[in-house]
């Protein structure tokens, strides 16, 4: 069995990992540790007996990055993520602590749907899971996994349960060319040599309309300090000259 332990050093390809592989998403890019690899192969299914399904870690990890990693064991534990609202130990009493009961529930804790796990070797904002293999309790979410099984989330999954009511709606199939809806980037401006450089650049030979807007002070109503008092913003073209 392998635990997140969310160590990590270099980039690589999406790949299967061995049970000696940890895997953390960060933003743009998969980082992977290797303690002592043993193989990596193709992203293929099913899962070979000793090989840990890709996919499935990687469904995990973005989890994590949309909400559903707890504030236990982070740097700032005193923010709840969004997962912590729905933490409960039983009706009407909450949980967000690392011991004692702790279950997911969506109302206030009278349906139980997934126990989180509480053991310290994994993540606190992880699914509970069996100390045996092949396990009975198979969730992309859970806190440990065996090698030669495979799910994925799904509508009806705690994981897609948890994202539903942090805020993300289920993907519609296409029927159309892909558009892009928004962009946002926070950050810290700095100066000189360390200031930030944000953009995108649009293709085509067509017409776009966007929308920029450059904020700065509109950000303390949400609790953060430090916010760009006299932000400003400049439209240029392709050969730095600002429109007349």
């Amino acid at each position: 069995m392998i635990a997140d332990s969310k160590s990590f050093v270099g980039t690589l390809p999406l790949l299967w990992m061995s049970l000696t592989w940890s895997v953390r998403m960060i933003p743009q890019s998969i980082v992977l540790r290797q303690s002592s690899l043993e193989a990596i192969k193709a992203l293929t299914r099913p899962v070979s007996p000793g090989n840990f399904d890709g996919q499935m870690f990687t469904e995990h990890e973005i989890d994590e990055v949309l909400g559903s990693g707890s504030h236990l064991n982070t740097p700032a534990p005193q923010y709840f993520s969004p997962i912590d609202l729905f933490s409960w130990a039983s009706l009407n009493a909450r949980n967000t602590s690392p011991s004692g009961q702790r279950f997911f529930s969506i109302d206030r804790g009278l349906h139980y749907i997934v126990q989180f796990n509480q053991n310290p070797d994994g993540d606190f904002g992880d699914y509970d899971s069996d100390d045996f293999c092949p396990a009975t309790r198979l969730h992309v979410q859970n806190a440990f996994n065996c090698d030669g099984q495979s799910t994925d989330i799904s509508a009806t999954s705690p994981e897609g349960i948890s994202l539903d009511v942090i805020g993300y709606d289920l993907a519609q199939p296409q029927t159309g060319p892909p558009s892009l809806v928004n962009i946002s980037t926070r950050s810290f401006v700095e100066t000189s040599d360390n200031v930030i450089i944000g953009g995108f650049i649009v293709q085509g030979t067509g017409s776009k309309r966007v929308i920029i807007r450059a904020i700065g002070p509109e950000l303390t109503q949400f609790g953060i300090t430090n916010t760009l008092a006299d932000t400003t913003l400049e439209l240029r073209n392709s050969a730095g000259i600002a429109p007349a």
